[in-house]
């Protein structure tokens, strides 16, 4: 979302294992996203531009991949980690699962709670944190 506010043209997101809030989103402003389900970056295309990036698919019978990307400008890599809070006592874990995961109070006060000072901080102010 922060691409498209920055004005990006088109966003390509490849999805390795179509798991995570990229493919759960029903719908992207605008119509600039294309996510491309169980693919990763190949490679860069060998036309002297490097701005075409080459696609594989890790189920390519079911979800063939489109074999390249044109045109791009950045790339951002996002691995998807899967952090292990386990060692954490029960209080100190932002979310617990009941059935389905859920935000649980950890003690801090939605009232006086700032997000701190960071790169997007000018772009974006103070981040409010959600009701939800």
């Amino acid at each position: 979302l922060q691409c498209i506010k920055l004005g990006a043209n088109e966003i390509n997101i490849m999805s390795r294992n179509c798991t995570g809030v990229t493919n759960t989103m029903g719908s992207w402003p605008e119509d600039k996203v294309d996510i491309h389900e169980y693919a990763e970056v190949a490679g860069v295309k060998d036309d002297g531009t490097g701005t075409t990036i080459l696609l594989t698919s890790l189920e390519p019978e079911e979800y063939p991949a489109a074999p390249e990307v044109e045109d791009i400008s950045i790339i951002i890599f996002c691995t998807g980690y899967h952090p292990t809070i386990d060692f954490l006592a029960d209080n100190l874990k932002p979310f617990k699962y009941e059935k389905v995961w859920k935000l649980q109070d950890v003690g801090l006060d939605p009232d006086t709670w700032r997000m701190t000072e960071n790169p997007m901080t000018e772009v974006l102010g103070h981040v409010v944190p959600s009701e939800e």
